[in-house]
């Protein structure tokens, strides 16, 4: 147990947590999978696991977190060459469910019983920066034009029977696309299990350099709430297809085409999301 205990594998250890916790999520499902089963899959005691994570949702929030950075880099890897914003978009779309639906123990998390925590936790701000990061064509986007006269889009109805969710803080991103912040893995919620202790062990990692977060344009964690940023909503649209996919890959191609593609615009837009008044001159 003294390697668990070792605060220079920290980082390591919560790894490792995170590996056995995937597996087990795919086994038993998200929902019903306790942090006792947890501990038992990567070979710790509870109290041990308390010490990384101290709670069933901050085990899941990070899972979702490191997995959102993964796919991510995957993504922005294979669309790189794509110049056009509207095509990248798709491009970008299609990829992540191919990347998502090729992986077992991340289409775990869109089963019936899972989907609802699947968009809860893929709304918070770390999963839209990572879909910013991965889609460049969503940069310059403050928010979705009107739709007016246009066929609306497919509705992401929330799945957990919860009604709608308040705004998520913003959470740092990390240089690393793999990495697990430590700051991350804590609840905002104490937790009344009793074998978590009382206080806490794992300490914040010290701040990490790397690329520009994206904006906030890119990623709605600031500005006007009432008006999300097209990362939002391609974070709901991607969970939507997850959860309940098209027929084919051409079908859902098509859909993106002919929905998607056209919220892609060039040049800043005004905070009220009525068209800029013509200039003289």
């Amino acid at each position: 147990m003294s390697g668990w205990l070792s605060e220079e594998h920290s980082m390591s250890a919560a790894e490792r947590i995170l590996d056995a916790a995937a597996a087990v999520f795919a086994e038993r499902g998200v929902a019903a999978t306790q942090m006792a089963d947890i501990a038992k899959a990567a070979g710790c005691s509870r109290a041990t696991l308390y010490r990384y994570f101290d709670s069933r949702r901050a085990v899941q929030r990070a899972f979702v977190h490191r997995a959102a950075r993964r796919v991510g880099a995957q993504v922005a890897a294979e669309i790189r060459e794509i110049d056009d914003p509207a095509a990248q978009l798709v491009a970008g779309v299609l990829a992540s469910l191919r990347v998502v639906r090729a992986d077992p123990l991340l289409i775990a998390w869109f089963r019936p019983g899972d989907a609802g925590l699947a968009l809860e936790l893929a709304e918070t701000s770390a999963v839209v920066t990572a879909i910013a990061d991965s889609l460049p064509a969503t940069a310059g986007t403050t928010s979705l034009p009107a739709t007016a006269g246009t066929t609306s889009l497919p509705a992401t109805a929330d799945r957990s029977g919860r009604g709608p969710r308040p705004r998520p803080a913003s959470v740092p991103a990390t240089a690393d696309p793999t990495s697990v912040p430590a700051t991350a893995v804590r609840s905002a919620h104490p937790t009344t299990d009793p074998a978590a202790p009382t206080t806490t062990a794992v300490r914040s990692a010290p701040p990490t350099t790397g690329p520009a977060a994206p904006s906030a344009a890119a990623t709605g964690v600031a500005g006007d709430p009432a008006e999300p940023s097209l990362a939002q909503w391609l974070t709901r649209v991607i969970v939507s297809l997850l959860t309940v996919p098209g027929r084919t890959e051409a079908e859902e191609r098509a859909m993106l085409e002919r929905f998607i593609a056209p919220l892609v615009r060039t040049g800043p837009r005004p905070a009220t999301g009525r068209p800029a008044a013509p200039t003289t001159g």
